[in-house]
């Protein structure tokens, strides 16, 4: 029986996956604690399942990009995996653009600026349940969500979310309408102004 974050029912129209490439990215700094190493041996599991058919790109430098490296190429994935380097926000919001799905597959996170970032872009995360990220994302409705650290629990969500691609695809005018309603500027005036009032009326009534 899948756990809660392992599995999402999708529509009975679901299409089969489609005949061109399926872009995954991996955004943020080669560090231990963002899970790069433990989402590549995902990859590399249901790659086998998809053969020529994905795409990962992992975007950024760090500590880790020649152990990260040595793995790629000790699995023979150099042909459908990139790194990028250290690249510039504006470089790292054009990645973003590309792909069909945002990867963040931390082992610890605060508020994830870049799953923020990707929410703002309309793009679909597929996240671990870790610090704030369960915060930015409730699984199934403007994200998925799977157990952090939990090998199962991440590779029996990518194979439901990658046979159901692309009705797993999530609405790009619903995310973009998340992020406007909790995370623009002009939210936090309203939340900010919200706290000011609640506050007022505190002291009115000593």
């Amino acid at each position: 029986v899948p756990d809660k974050f392992s599995y999402v029912k999708f529509g009975e129209s679901s299409q089969q996956i489609a005949t061109s490439s399926i872009n995954l990215i991996i955004p943020g700094r080669l560090h231990s604690a963002k899970g790069h190493l433990f989402f590549l041996r995902i990859f590399a599991e249901i790659v086998k399942e998809y053969p020529d058919r994905l795409k990962l790109v992992i975007a950024g430098g760090g500590i880790l990009q020649h152990e990260i490296e040595s793995y790629i190429t000790s699995n023979n994935l150099e042909e459908i995996v990139t790194i990028t380097g250290f690249i510039s926000n504006d470089d790292l919001l054009k990645q973003l653009i590309t792909a069909d799905f945002v990867i963040i597959p931390s082992h610890s996170e605060g508020l994830g600026i870049v799953a923020i970032e990707a929410l703002m872009l309309g793009k679909t995360v597929v996240a671990s349940n870790t610090g704030g990220l369960k915060e930015v994302f409730t699984h199934g409705k403007n994200g998925y969500l799977f157990e952090a650290g939990n090998f199962e629990s991440c590779l029996n969500l990518l194979k439901n979310i990658l046979s159901n691609y692309p009705s797993s695809l999530l609405p790009i005018a619903e995310l973009r309408e998340d992020y406007m309603q909790r995370f623009s500027f002009e939210s936090y005036i309203k939340q900010f102004e919200a706290l000011l009032k609640k506050g007022n009326e505190g002291i009115n009534t000593l």
